[in-house]
């Protein structure tokens, strides 16, 4: 019931007195009766009941805060705890390097050439994405007055990861889906780093709204039973969730989100060369690799463009196409099934690397052709 990583934190709980963690409850077990379990447990300065939150999605049924160590100590063995996990950092996937391009590989069969025509089909089909990053800066003239602010936080983005994937999903200039409404949700601060407490408290949210779509989870972290979990849910509730491989040059399996069940996973590729990125993340838990080299975005300096790598840059691709493909009257299941039929296989380099390490040898496609 228990993974390693919940035992080493038993272990070495003696190590601090208290710890924000958590805790996935059982099956079989209610919040109300966790509470009148637990109340008198708790240390002083938390005894308001109130100051936890508290999360109900689908299946999953968690409690968030700061506990004691004797008290984790206590529900680590307890049946009512299904799991437990510390209330891990993620933050965002993204290389600033320079040199542009963008998204033509998705429109076309073979890769980048230089002094190529770049021309691309224009989708006029309507939909929305969740994007839970930095923030959005909603007054750029390129998003016109398609952003929409849910949870807390103003309508900026002093990191500016938000505002460049959310341009790449769905932007006038370099959007996939130039149509799309977005709907901004801040879950990483300044620096781009928040925690998973405050992601799956973002999802708890989005799912009361009861309006399916895409949630692009464009950032990574360690690997979180618990969070993988509440994911999982997620996706059952019909939402497509799609999250970047990582930006490590290891096995996307290893982290989360892009480890978890149900969660389309994406990798980076250098479209002028259909070269597997130095930085991508790989493996079985990836699904599809996009261009992630070179990137243009948009800044959050005035009216500024600005040029990024990283796998959450590919990550936003697939979500501007498969909310695309959801604003076609396609269910969640029947865009991914779509996506992977018309993706161009076979493409990308080195296949020895991508067949030893179970890697789908798959690239972002919009041909009809392939249709």
């Amino acid at each position: 019931m228990f993974c390693l990583a919940v035992i080493l934190l038993a272990i070495n709980i003696c190590l601090v007195d208290s710890l924000k963690i958590i805790l996935q409850l059982s099956a079989d077990t209610k919040i109300a009766s966790f509470k009148l379990k637990y109340s008198k447990h708790l240390t002083a300065d938390k005894d308001e009941i109130s100051s936890y939150q508290y999360v109900e999605i689908g299946g999953f049924v968690a409690v968030i805060g700061e506990f004691d160590s004797n008290l984790i100590k206590s529900l680590f063995f307890d049946d009512s705890v299904e799991a437990i996990s510390i209330d891990r950092k993620v933050q965002a996937a993204t290389i600033q390097e320079f040199a542009p391009k963008h998204l033509v590989r998705i429109f076309q069969e073979n890769k980048i050439k230089r002094n190529q025509r770049m021309n691309v089909m224009i989708s006029n089909n309507t939909s929305h994405a969740y994007i839970l990053d930095t923030g959005i800066l909603a007054s750029h003239s390129d998003f016109g007055d398609r952003v929409t602010k849910i949870g807390q936080g103003s309508d900026c983005d002093t990191n500016g990861h938000g505002t460049a994937v959310a341009s790449v999903v769905g932007s006038e200039l370099f959007g996939v889906a130039k149509n799309i409404s977005l709907i901004d949700y801040s879950v990483l601060d300044e620096n781009g780093i928040g925690n998973i407490s405050s992601v799956i408290c973002a999802l708890d949210t989005i799912i009361k709204l009861r309006r399916t779509g895409v949630i692009l989870l464009a950032f990574t972290g360690e690997k979180s039973v618990v969070f993988e979990n509440a994911l999982q849910e997620v996706s059952k509730l019909g939402y497509l969730i799609v999250a970047p491989a990582g930006n490590f040059a290891a096995d996307a399996c290893k982290y989360s989100p892009s480890g978890a069940v149900g969660v389309i996973t994406v990798g980076s590729i250098n479209s002028c060369t259909d070269m597997l990125a130095p930085f991508s993340n790989w493996g079985p838990c990836v699904d599809i690799f996009s261009d992630g080299i070179d990137v243009m975005t948009l800044g959050v300096s005035g009216e500024e463009i600005d040029i990024r790598s990283g796998t959450s840059l590919s990550a936003a691709m697939v979500a501007g196409l498969l909310a695309t493909y959801m604003g076609e009257n396609n269910t969640a299941d029947e865009a991914v099934s779509r996506m992977r039929r018309m993706a161009i296989r076979g493409k990308i380099q080195p296949k020895e690397m991508l067949a030893q390490t179970s890697s789908p040898n798959l690239i972002l496609s919009n041909i009809l052709a392939h249709y």
